[in-house]
């Protein structure tokens, strides 16, 4: 595609480092874009669209969430929004990116979609020995569980948790359709009184929803890769954060200790711009 729909997805929290991702996206993608930022505090979203200048819609939580998920504590609100992606784009093929979440150098188009035009499903592989990859493995068989299927090569690739997420459309719609068949039309009562622990974050997960469904249940799987941490770094602590190397695509700031200058500034200092200038073409 030349045009790319673009969901971000980012609570109040996080809307600093949102405002310099869509600048990011802006200087970084080879598309013409076509973004919308949901948010818990839409006021504050307009706001730092406004600041930074750019073309992006701006809705709240509310505009895809019923009264009784809203309820939901802010981890599963977000899951739940970006499942329903579809509901606010008209393309077969779109992406999600997190508020948290910063494109490092510029996106080459083959990284996202392959040659015949599907969304490439990212794998994530680790540069030190992890046990990541067990607990990833057990949302592969949890959200396998909910969609009713044996997990087989899903559970081999383990770990879907990356950004810049692509969406094909017939891949949503049969997570949606198997939720709504075992589960109901109101579905997402499952996650009522989940805590936002890991033991209980393990049993759910937007992407690996997704990523088993499209491996396991449709008819033509997408193409998949393998992308170790050349995709997305997740900086999940500050050892991760002393230890990157920051020759990633994409830097996924998920420990809230973490702050943007901070990661602007060590990116710096290792040739990664993470605070390029605006194109003018698209800057208002």
């Amino acid at each position: 595609p030349n045009r790319l729909e673009v969901l971000m997805v980012s609570s109040a929290r996080d809307l600093e480092i949102a405002g310099q991702s869509l600048v990011n996206m802006n200087a970084y993608m080879p598309f013409e874009l076509a973004v919308t930022l949901v948010t818990d505090e839409p006021n504050l979203g307009r706001a730092v669209v406004e600041r930074v200048g750019l073309d992006v819609d701006v809705l709240g939580d509310a505009s895809l969430l019923s009264a009784h998920e809203l309820r939901l504590p802010g981890w599963y609100r977000q899951q739940v929004v970006k499942l329903r992606v579809g509901h606010l784009v008209s393309g077969e093929r779109f992406c999600v990116m997190s508020g948290d979440a910063l494109l490092a150098r510029r996106i080459r188009r083959e990284e996202l979609y392959s040659d015949d035009g599907r969304a490439i499903l990212h794998v994530n592989r680790y540069r030190y020995p992890a046990a990541h990859l067990d607990y990833e493995r057990r949302r592969v068989r949890a959200v396998a569980s909910l969609l009713g299927v044996r997990p087989g090569v899903s559970l081999m690739l383990g770990d879907f948790i990356t950004d810049l997420f692509c969406f094909e459309r017939p891949v949503l719609e049969v997570v949606e359709e198997r939720l709504r068949q075992r589960h109901g039309a109101h579905w997402t009562k499952l996650l009522d009184g989940r805590s936002t622990r890991p033991r209980d974050q393990v049993m759910f997960g937007e992407y690996t929803l997704y990523s088993v469904a499209a491996l396991e249940i449709v008819a033509d799987p997408p193409p998949t890769r393998i992308s170790w941490e050349s995709h997305v770094l997740q900086l999940h602590s500050r050892r991760a954060f002393d230890r990157a190397t920051f020759d990633s695509a994409i830097v996924h700031v998920v420990d809230k200790g973490i702050s943007l200058t901070e990661v602007i500034e060590r990116a710096a200092t290792l040739g990664r711009d993470l605070r390029p200038d605006l194109d003018p073409r698209t800057s208002s």
